[in-house]
């Protein structure tokens, strides 16, 4: 019987193009990305064998060469269909369950023992395929055994998927369970014309399904580093703890990567964070631990390691934290990563993906927490992670029952040797918890959406503070006041500023507005109507936090900008002979776009020289003074004036 070789030579073309697709995209860390790779692997060796067997390349009368190709397709076509299973049970992160469940494993194993009892006792009898005295192949009359346990695994993926499809959007599960109908109608063709060899083509038209919807390569992993990316590290963790699944979690917090990005540029830092990750996969081997790793955003990665006892896990961390700081292809550039390591144990310290994302959101905002290696538990320890889980709640008490207060720390005049003006900073008192940090609460408020509510109530205070005999005897010409991303994205925002002020009788000229860089790249277009219309009515506008974003200067300049603020990032390190050269150049810089210059968080006498030498016009820092309450605020300006 001459067989039809089409189908087969489609799916071999297609299936070289997908795994050349997966090495591309360097999908191939992670357990389901390899279970994946294996299942195109055995998708590829069964259509090359089943090329092999039907096709005259085999030389007809070769007996036992094409008998061994065969039984190599049978090995493979049933390879696939169980690699389909664990690939399922992959997808679900169920694997502990199964481990410890001897029903399902038996479930699993059966078919493969079945498949191997058949092709053992087909040598001898036949039963499932021979060939005839013209060396042409025959199905025996027990071949639909063969079809069964294919059958049977892909029947039992779709029902393990749908037992967890809570853990699975519409569109993946649509795509996961088009591996049954494609088979079975696939069966079903080949029995009835066995001259179409159509079982191949449909499991790889299957498995292009299965990357589409489910592996999707620009959802789930990051092109540059070649990790998954954060998308993929909520859905694990989202998926990992609905099956309470016990694993250990290490969070590595690289926390000069903003400074190292201001300095080098963004390719550079992602180049010396890239040398960083091949050797911690590297370790993965040293240590014999099974982990995933994921690439979140901002210099921070997750490690989820399978729960292998407390020992391991603190030795895979140390080995970490010294790859990180030792790494000598970095250290020979004279800069290095500073890494920060949160140790987390899932079921122990925390049981749910919400309390772990706070950890991690505490390891990546808190400057405070001690030490190279940390753990959640230490963590928790603290009043701040308990603030995380009520932080919605003590913010709506404190705007009903007016817990918030403003802070003012003076911004001195170089030129004028004289205190110039002043910045208004919010501070929460709770009656649980004391002062709660900025830190904590402003990123909280910009999720939930009272941040406009809070900005408003900052405008307010600081029109009534200006409006004040006090504050117009303490001689400063505006206060600053910082508008949030949130803000800026309100289209109603400079009217109700403007309503404000008009309310209170201020001069708009007593208003400084400070935006953020990140605020650009938010709703640019609402953004620039609220600056320009505030500009017209004289409002002047800072950029804040200067170089800590991805700075882009042509956006810079059409902007209604009269002061950019440099990052505290730039004094910390301006010992460093290359911090120094960055800084002095960028205030050239800014100095020729007829920018004024305030560089914040001075604190030694050496920093305030070098900087007033560099014509600064503005300083802010520990070194005049902290932020201070109103009341002290007008009692240090009064002692600075000789009132």
């Amino acid at each position: 019987m001459q067989r039809i070789l089409y189908f087969d030579i489609c799916t071999l073309i297609i299936i070289v193009i997908l795994l050349f697709s997966i090495f591309f995209h360097k999908m191939i860390q992670g357990l389901v990305n390899r279970i994946f790779l294996l299942l195109a692997f055995t998708c590829l060796g069964a259509t090359v064998l089943d090329l092999l067997r039907a096709s005259d390349i085999i030389i007809q009368g070769n007996y036992i060469v094409r008998e061994m190709v065969t039984y190599g397709y049978f090995i493979f076509r049933c390879l696939n269909a169980f690699i389909y299973i664990l690939y399922v049970i992959g997808l679900t992160d169920t694997w502990q369950k199964v481990e410890h469940n001897l029903r399902v494993k038996t479930i699993i194993a059966i078919p493969n023992i079945v498949f191997a009892i058949s092709l053992i006792v087909n040598m001898f009898t036949g039963a499932i395929f021979y060939f005839n005295e013209q060396n042409e192949y025959v199905r025996g009359e027990y071949m639909y055994v063969i079809h069964i346990c294919l059958l049977f695994y892909v029947a039992y993926g779709i029902y393990y998927v749908w037992k967890y499809r809570v853990l699975f959007s519409l569109g993946k599960l649509l795509g996961v369970f088009s591996m049954f109908p494609l088979t079975c109608i696939a069966v079903l063709i080949q029995f009835l014309f066995p001259a179409l060899l159509v079982e191949m083509f449909a499991t790889v038209l299957a498995i292009l399904i299965l990357i589409i919807t489910v592996q999707r390569p620009d959802e789930n992993m990051n092109p540059y580093f070649g990790i998954r990316n954060y998308q993929a590290y909520w859905n694990d963790l989202r998926r990992a703890f609905y099956n309470e699944k016990r694993m250990d979690i290490l969070y590595i917090h690289i926390m000069n990567y903003n400074a190292l990005i201001s300095t080098l540029g963004e390719e550079a830092a992602r180049e010396m964070l890239q040398k960083t990750i091949a050797p911690i996969m590297t370790l993965r081997k040293k240590h014999k631990v099974r982990a995933d790793l994921y690439y979140l955003n901002h210099g921070c990665l997750a490690i989820f390691l399978n729960a292998e006892g407390h020992e391991r896990t603190d030795a895979f961390a140390k080995d970490i934290s010294d790859v990180i700081k030792n790494d000598k292809s970095i250290r020979k550039s004279g800069l290095s990563l500073n890494a920060r390591i949160c140790i987390v144990h899932c079921q122990e310290d925390v049981d749910n993906f919400k309390a772990a994302s706070i950890i991690y959101n505490v390891l990546k905002n808190q400057t405070n927490l001690k030490g190279d290696i940390i753990y959640a538990a230490d963590i928790m320890g603290q009043s701040g992670f308990e603030i995380k889980g009520n932080i919605d709640g003590i913010i709506n008490e404190a705007l009903e029952k007016n817990r918030f207060e403003l802070y003012y720390q003076p911004i001195y005049s170089t030129k004028q040797k004289r205190f110039h003006s002043a910045e208004v900073l919010i501070r929460l008192y709770d009656e649980k918890y004391g002062y709660i940090s900025p830190d904590l609460f402003i990123p909280a408020a910009e999720k939930s959406g009272a941040i406009y509510q809070i900005g408003i109530f900052v405008f307010e205070e600081t029109c009534r503070f200006i409006k004040s005999d006090a504050f117009e005897a303490l001689g400063l010409e505006y206060i600053e006041i910082n508008l949030s991303v949130a803000q800026c994205m309100q289209d109603n925002l400079a009217n109700d500023l403007l309503d404000i002020l008009h309310k209170y009788e201020v001069s708009p000229e007593r208003i400084n507005l400070e935006i953020t860089e990140t605020a650009m790249e938010n709703s640019y277009d609402v953004m620039m109507k609220n600056l320009n219309t505030l500009a017209k009515e004289g409002i002047t506008f800072s950029l804040d936090d200067y170089g800590t974003g991805f700075s882009n200067i042509q956006r810079v300049i059409t902007m209604p900008l009269s002061i950019v603020k440099l990052d505290k990032s730039f004094i910390d390190e301006i010992n460093n002979p290359d911090y120094r050269a960055i800084v002095i150049n960028t205030i050239r810089m800014l100095k020729d776009l007829n920018l004024k210059i305030l560089s914040e968080g001075v604190e030694q006498e050496g920093q305030l020289g070098f900087l007033s030498e560099q014509e600064c016009d503005y300083i802010q820092g520990y070194y005049f003074s902290k932020p201070l309450p109103r009341e002290e605020f007008v009692e240090f300006m009064r002692g600075q004036a000789g009132l």
